[in-house]
């Protein structure tokens, strides 16, 4: 936590790779940890990425995403905010944190 807080004005990609290193070390923390402690720092450039956007995109959006957060890389979670980013400007949506808001409440009307 200390890693991201201390890092939040850094490049999306930069923070990513370097809190998943760290994250690997921790027994059962995985990848969505980091991105929602991300975006509780800094909620303009950090989306989360768990399950839900992921099943959100990649299932009714047809976005061709990896299934698993763990298997991204710095550049690939990158990529995914700036996707998030793009979908919140088109919605109207003021942060990640709404973004996240709108993509659990369609995945839980699709499950």
């Amino acid at each position: 936590m200390r890693y991201i807080r201390d890092n939040k004005n850094k490049s999306t990609e930069t923070v990513f790779e370097n809190a998943k290193i760290k994250v690997n070390l921790i027994e059962g923390a995985a990848v969505n940890y980091i991105t929602e402690i991300m975006m509780t720092y800094n909620n303009n450039d950090f989306a989360n990425m768990n399950k839900n956007p992921l099943t959100v995109l990649r299932e009714e959006g047809g976005v061709n995403l990896k299934a698993h957060s763990s298997s991204f890389k710095g550049v690939d979670y990158a990529e995914y905010c700036e996707l998030i980013e793009e979908i919140s400007t088109k919605l109207g949506l003021n942060d990640m944190l709404e973004a996240d808001s709108f993509f659990n409440e369609i995945y839980w009307k699709i499950k």
